[in-house]
């Protein structure tokens, strides 16, 4: 297993504490203020989010194997955690902390997911066009303003225009800071059915694969935006 680590907070104990562990580690980051301790780190533009840098990872660094995609902003209280996410049969799985997070959620975040190479292959080599990609008005965020039309894609679904949006009201033009987690999460299902692309091709991909899962790993505690808080909230409404 690989490990591609979106960088932006860069803070000095979660860096530290990957530099010990048996698994190659490379941070996509956007912010080149940080220098992550010295981890394996490539620069690129803030754009797309987490899903503008997962697939930069997976077009330019990626040459096999199964790959842990995380953020930065994790607290890990048990370096094993790691040998157990290595061990996943699945070919995706989101990771959760526990399932008031998972609930919370709605079963799905870019926070830190699990794919099997077969899995990555399939998705850098598919070209999706998608409702995505389609040019449409804004109708629940910029009434009367359109987003552009992007073009086809393979690898991960990221919005092209988006250079930070993360919270509230989209700037005109761009999408939802949603919306690539959205995309992820349906083209699972699209996967999981074998119904990627025109009917003519399904079943696609040939080899059914087994990809909307949600394991728990307790020692993997992620933030929110490099925030905790809501860590309380989420097992008072949902327990644990």
């Amino acid at each position: 297993m690989q490990i591609c680590v979106v960088g932006f907070y860069g803070h000095k104990d979660f860096c530290d504490l990957l530099k010990t562990v048996n698994y190659p580690v490379t941070v996509i980051s956007h912010n080149e203020a940080n220098d992550y301790s010295g981890l394996p780190t490539i620069n690129i533009p803030n754009i797309g989010l987490e899903f503008g840098a997962y697939n930069y990872y997976l077009m330019n660094v990626w040459t096999g194997g199964s790959v842990l995609f995380m953020h930065d902003d994790m607290t890990i209280n048990d370096i094993s955690v790691f040998d157990g996410i290595s061990k996943l049969e699945y070919d995706c799985s989101y990771i959760f902390r526990d399932m008031a997070e998972e609930k919370a959620n709605g079963g799905k975040h870019g926070r830190a997911i699990y794919c099997s190479e077969r899995f990555l292959t399939f998705i850098k080599n598919f070209e999706c066009d998608c409702m995505w990609c389609e040019e449409k008005e804004d109708i629940h965020h910029n009434k009367g303003h359109l987003l552009p039309r992007l073009n086809p894609h393979k690898g991960f679904w990221f919005d092209p225009y988006n250079e930070g949006h993360i919270g509230g009201k989209p700037p005109i033009g761009i999408r939802h800071y949603n919306d690539a987690i959205y995309h992820f999460h349906w083209t699972l299902g699209r996967i999981r059915d074998q119904k990627c692309g025109p009917k003519e091709i399904w079943p696609n991909p040939e080899v059914k694969m087994n990809v909307v899962n949600r394991p728990v790993f307790e020692d993997m505690v992620a933030g929110r935006r490099n925030c905790w808080k809501h860590i309380e909230k989420e097992i008072a409404r949902y327990g644990t």
